[in-house]
C-alpha cells in the first residue's frame, strides 16, 4: 500500500500563502485614550478644522500614529492652533511617552496660558512623576480659569492629600540631618492641610531643638487647638513661655497641669518655679538691675541671697536684731532674714545702711556664715584650710572668714592673685557665688 507523504494541492498552497502573509503583515497597535481628558477644542475660540477632527477621532479610536499624522499637519499649517498641540500631547500620553507629551502641553500653554485642558493634563502628568505640589498648582490654575471644570474638586483633594503626605514624610526624614529643609517641607504641608493636627506639633518639635521658642509657641498653640487635651503639648507650651519669660502664661498652664496630674512632682516643681519667677518679675528695678550693676548695695545683696537660696527659709534664729533704717525699704524683709541668721551685720549705731555698696570682705563674711549654717545641718564640713592670700596674712582677724570660702571654692582670688577685701563687688560676681552655694546646698 502506497503511503501518503503530504502532497499539497494548489488550493491549499494558496490558502497557506494568504495565512502567512496576514500573519507577517505589520499590525496597527492601538492605544486607548485617557478617559478623563476633555476635548482640546471644547470651549475655545478656535474654529473647527477638518484635519483636526479627523486626528482627534483617530486618537479616540486608539490609532495614535494615524492621529499624530493628521494633527502634525494641522500644526504645520496653523502653528497657533493650540488645540492640536494638546491633542498631540494626548496621543503621546496614551502611549505613556511623557517627555513628548509634556513638550506639547507646555507649547499649548505658551500659546494660550489660560487653557484649562492643558493645565489639567499637565497636572496629571506631574502627578505621575510624584511632583504633587506642582500638580496641585496646575489644578489650582484650572480652578482659577474654570471653577466648573469636570471632576476638579475631587482631583484637587487627592493631590492635596498626596502632596501633604509627601511633604510630611520628607520633613520627618530630614528633621535630624537638615532641620531647616525639614521645616520648609512641614510648613508647606501645614499650609496645604492646616486641619492635620500632628504637623504643627512636629514643626514645633524642630523649632524647640533650635531654641526658637517664639515661633514654637505659635505652632504649639495651633496643635493644642486641634488636641486640647494633649498634656505633652501643654507642658511644651508652658516650658516655652518660661524660656520667653512670660511667667504669667507659664503659671496658668502649670497650674492646669498640676491639677490634671496631681501625682506629677515635676509639674508641681515647674509651677513653683513659674510662681517664683513671676514674683521676681514684680520686684522693683533695684532687684532687676543686679545682674548688670558693676557694684551692688547691701540691700540688693540681702534680697538676692534670700530669694535665690530658698533653703535659708528652713532656718530660724532666736536673735532678732533691729535695724532702724530699713523701714519702708523695698528689701526690709530680706534684710531682717539675713541679719537674724547672722549672715550680714547691723552697724553699732543700729543702722544697716542698705544703700551702701557691699565689699568683698562682707561677701566673704556672708558666705562663711552660710557655710557654717550648712555645717550645722550635718550635711557638709568646711574646715578652714590654710590658703595663701598675699594681701591677707594668716594672723589677720578676718583671715578665717576669707580663707574658708576660698578653700571651699565659692570665692576666688582676683586676677592678680590677691583678695582685695575692700573692693566693691559686682552683681555678676554675687550671682556666680550664689550659684556655687546653690550647688552645695542642693541636698538640703
Amino acid at each position: 500500500m502506497r503511503k501518503n507523504y503530504g502532497i499539497i494541492h494548489f488550493p491549499d498552497l494558496f490558502f497557506l500563502f494568504l495565512l502567512v502573509t496576514f500573519a507577517c503583515a505589520p499590525q496597527q497597535v492601538r492605544y486607548a485614550p485617557r478617559q478623563n481628558y476633555v476635548d482640546p477644542l471644547l470651549n475655545t475660540e478656535m474654529p473647527p478644522i477638518a484635519s483636526y477632527q479627523t486626528g482627534y477621532q483617530d486618537y479616540l479610536k486608539g490609532n495614535q500614529s494615524k492621529a499624530r499624522a493628521a494633527l502634525l499637519d494641522v500644526v504645520k499649517n496653523r502653528p497657533d492652533y493650540y488645540p492640536a498641540q494638546l491633542a498631540l500631547a494626548y496621543s503621546y500620553l496614551a502611549e505613556d511617552r511623557q517627555d513628548y507629551a509634556e513638550g506639547y502641553i507646555r507649547k499649548a500653554l505658551e500659546l494660550h496660558p489660560d487653557y484649562p485642558q492643558a493645565h489639567y493634563a499637565l497636572s496629571n502628568l506631574l502627578e505621575t512623576k510624584q511632583d504633587y505640589a506642582g500638580a496641585l498648582g496646575e489644578m489650582n490654575e484650572v480652578e482659577r480659569i474654570d471653577p466648573q471644570y469636570p471632576a476638579l474638586g475631587q482631583a484637587q483633594n487627592i493631590l492635596k492629600l498626596k502632596a501633604t503626605e509627601q511633604y510630611i514624610n520628607l520633613g520627618r526624614q530630614m528633621a535630624d540631618k537638615n532641620p531647616e529643609e525639614a521645616l520648609k517641607y512641614l510648613k508647606a504641608a501645614h499650609n496645604m492641610a492646616p486641619e492635620i493636627a500632628q504637623i504643627p506639633a512636629e514643626i514645633a518639635a524642630i523649632l524647640l531643638t533650635q531654641n526658637n521658642y517664639q515661633d514654637a509657641v505659635e505652632y504649639l498653640k495651633i496643635a493644642l487647638d486641634h488636641a486640647p487635651d494633649d498634656l505633652s503639648l501643654k507642658n511644651q507650651l508652658a516650658d516655652c513661655y518660661m524660656q520667653l519669660r512670660d511667667y504669667s502664661q507659664a503659671k496658668m498652664l502649670y497650674e492646669e497641669l498640676a491639677t490634671l496630674m496631681p501625682d506629677n512632682e515635676q509639674a508641681k516643681q515647674r509651677l513653683e518655679e513659674a510662681r517664683k519667677y513671676l514674683f521676681i518679675a514684680g520686684l522693683p528695678a533695684e532687684y532687676q538691675t543686679i545682674s548688670t550693676n558693676p557694684e551692688i548695695t547691701r540691700a540688693q545683696f540681702a534680697a538676692y541671697l534670700v530669694i535665690n537660696l530658698e533653703v535659708l527659709q528652713k532656718f530660724r534664729s532666736e536673735n532678732q536684731e533691729i535695724a532702724v533704717d530699713i523701714i519702708q525699704n523695698w528689701a526690709q524683709n530680706y534684710i531682717r532674714k539675713v541679719v537674724n541668721l547672722g549672715i550680714m551685720d547691723v552697724f553699732p549705731n543700729r543702722t544697716f545702711q542698705p544703700n551702701q555698696p557691699i565689699s568683698k570682705l562682707e561677701l566673704a563674711k556672708a558666705v562663711s556664715r552660710i557655710l557654717e549654717i550648712i555645717e550645722l545641718s550635718g550635711q557638709h564640713k568646711f574646715p578652714v584650710t590654710p590658703v595663701a592670700i598675699p594681701d591677707v596674712p594668716a594672723d589677720n582677724i578676718y583671715y578665717s572668714l576669707m580663707a574658708k570660702p576660698v578653700a571651699a571654692g565659692v570665692i576666688v582670688l582676683d586676677a592678680d592673685g590677691r583678695f582685695h577685701p575692700s573692693r566693691r563687688v559686682s552683681g555678676a560676681e554675687v550671682i556666680s557665688v550664689v550659684n556655687k552655694l546653690k550647688t552645695i546646698m542642693e541636698p538640703l
